[in-house]
This record gives structure tokens, sequence and C-alpha cells, in this order.
């Protein structure tokens, strides 16, 4: 072998290590690649999502479009931690939510994790990308802690019955977030189809979203130990709105209802009425985190407890889960109880002191 020849495949194998070396940094630029904007990238990661059909794309079409209008001109090149950590700062200067801007990029990240994957059609040609960019960290510390005592409940339900012709159905509605945990739009949106009345159970259908991945049930009353319906607090509203669903000659589909159309929204009556019943700052979101203490609170187990509310996760479940400075001297009441009845049970293989017998006594 020729001297040449060995010094061009030393030069060869460099070369092929400094390519490896940028493809895995992600620092490569594939052929194209350069003339590849973020716009583009963007519009890819919306057709892959229209094609996969999943709930949630009209959210996405609005991020994407929020991004697009901001940095859809740069490059995919150009995409690097300062500049995303420019557009961060830009987006929370205007006023939008931390959470807001950290969903935000989550989305862009995305984008580039498909094109990645599928690459980008540019003129009529795909273009494979290789960029890589970190993203910046943005802490979000947002969750709320709010809930509801019975008496605060009862206050705001009463507020809302007397609002008008609407308020008996405004009323049940929270009734029914107060003892169910559901969220707001599960709860306006459910149909008389998913209520099984000779069963007494709701099924809520999967949507395959991340807030419903699969199928969940909701019990409506529970038996006795005789065998016999116990006729509870939930079964009782859903009769009532059993019997409210004639409108005329109409059947309306939905459980909840203003004279036969879907209720939309219920925050300014909510508003209003936690005016009234002067509890201030809650929101009926508050109603989950209600739920989750009460349920973990009567000793439910925190499985079924998940399972009835719909948390898919311990981390989220444990969040909503509220203890307060009350829950902790219940806590320590109960604590200090069982060591007290620990201290006085007397062991049987211990003679109490006084009580031996004398051997013969006959007594």
């Amino acid at each position: 072998m020729t001297r040449q020849l060995k010094a061009a495949m030393s030069e060869a194998q460099k070369q092929l290590r400094r390519r490896l070396a940028e493809i895995q940094a992600g620092t490569f630029v594939t052929p194209g690649q350069d003339r590849v904007t973020v716009a583009q990238v963007l519009e890819g990661y919306l057709e892959n999502r229209r094609l996969a059909g999943k709930p949630g794309l009209e959210n996405i079409e609005q991020r994407c479009a929020k991004l697009r209008s901001r940095i859809g001109f740069l490059r995919v090149v150009d995409i690097t931690l300062p500049r995303l950590e420019a557009l961060a700062n830009d987006l929370l200067a205007e006023g939008f939510a931390r959470g807001t801007v950290k969903v935000d990029l989550a989305y862009l990240r995305a984008a580039l994790n498909v094109a990645r994957r599928r690459g980008v059609v540019v003129n009529r040609k795909t273009v494979m990308v290789t960029h890589r960019s970190d993203f910046p960290t943005i802490t979000v510390d947002n969750a709320r802690q709010g809930f509801f005592e019975r008496p605060e409940f009862e206050a705001v339900r009463e507020a809302l019955r007397t609002r008008g012709p609407h308020g008996p159905t405004l009323a049940d509605v929270a009734a029914f977030g107060y003892l169910s945990g559901w969220r707001i739009s599960e709860i306006l949106e459910l149909p008389w189809a998913h209520v099984d009345r000779r069963a007494r159970l709701i099924t809520l259908p999967s949507t395959g979203s991340s807030k419903r991945k699969k199928d969940r049930t909701l019990p409506l009353d529970y038996r006795r130990p005789n065998g016999e319906w116990a006729n509870g607090e939930l079964w009782q509203l859903i009769e009532r709105r059993w019997q409210a669903r004639a409108v005329g000659t109409l059947l309306v589909p939905w459980v909840f209802h203003r004279r036969g159309k879907p209720i939309r929204d219920v925050l300014y009556s909510w508003r209003k009425a936690c005016a009234v019943a002067r509890v201030v700052g809650r929101i009926p979101h508050d109603f989950r985190r209600t739920r989750v203490r009460d349920l973990v609170n009567a000793g439910v187990p925190e499985k079924v407890a998940m399972e009835w509310t719909g948390h898919q996760t311990r981390e989220v479940f444990d969040r909503y889960h509220i203890v307060t400075a009350e829950d902790q001297r219940r806590a320590m009441a109960l604590a200090e109880t069982k060591a007290t009845a620990a201290d006085n049970v007397v062991s049987i293989t211990q003679p109490v002191r006084g009580t031996r017998r004398r051997a013969g006594s006959g007594r």
C-alpha cells in the first residue's frame, strides 16, 4: 500500500469520526437542512398529529400558530438555547404565564423530534433533520390549594339555587362536582347514554387523551347490608335530573341543560354565587381536591380514590390531596388514642399483681 493511500485512508477515518461525533451531538447539517425553517417543521408536526387522530388538535394548532408567528422564519439550524431563552423571556414579559410558556416550548421540542424521525418536505423532497438543541428549564409552581368544607359548599349551592330559573340546575351541577370530583367539562358534557339507571352506574368511555386514557366508572349508589339500595345523595340528584330531562316534547340528551340547550359555561353564575355566599377564591375545579381529600380521610384506599376521580398518576393525585392543620390534629388524636389503648392492654402471659392464687388455697 502506497504512502499516499495510507494518508488518504487515515484522513477519511478522521473525517468519519468527526462526522459521527457531529451526528451524536446534533450539529451535523445534512444536505438541504440549512434551508429548513421552523414553520416547515411545525407544519410537518401538524400533519403528523392530524394523521394520528388524537383529541386536542385544536389546542396544538393554536400553539403552533403562536410559535410560527414568533420564530417561524428562523432556520432549524439557528435554533439554539440562547434563542429559546430569549423567546421565553419575551413571552413572559408580555404577560404569558410560566406554565403557558413551558407548554409552548414543549410543543416546539415535540415538533423537532417528529422532524428528526420523518424528515421535512422541502420543494417536494424529503430533507432529514439532525439538528438538536437544549431547551431552557422553566420551573412552574402554581398548584392550587383550594378546597371546600361542607358548610362552604352548602352556602355556594344555596346561592346558586336562588339564581333565577336555571338556579336549581346550576346547584345540581355544583353538587355533582362536590360528590364526584369530576372535571367541570365532564359534568357539563355528560349524556344520558352514559348513565345506567338500572345498575346505578355511570361509565365514561375513554377519549384516548392524557385526561382519560381508559374507561372510568362512577357508582351512583350503594347497597346496605340487607341488600337494599341506600338511595344516597348522588342517586337522588340523578333522579331529579331524570325528571327534568323532558322539555316540551323533547327528551334532552344531556344530564345538565338549560331548557334543552347544553350548558357552555358556569363561571359567571359561579362568581356571583361565591360572592353571595362569602366564599372567596374558589373555583369549580376545587371540587376535585375536595373529593380526593374527603375520600382519603374517610379511609378509602388510594387506588380506589384515583379510579373514582380519574387521576392517572400518583404524583398528580398527591398534589390534589390537601392536608390541613385540622387534618393533622385529627391524626394526632387518633395516634394518641391508639397508643393509650395499647398501653392499657394486659398481656395474658403476665399475671396481674395481687391476683396470683396460692397453691392449695381452694379459691
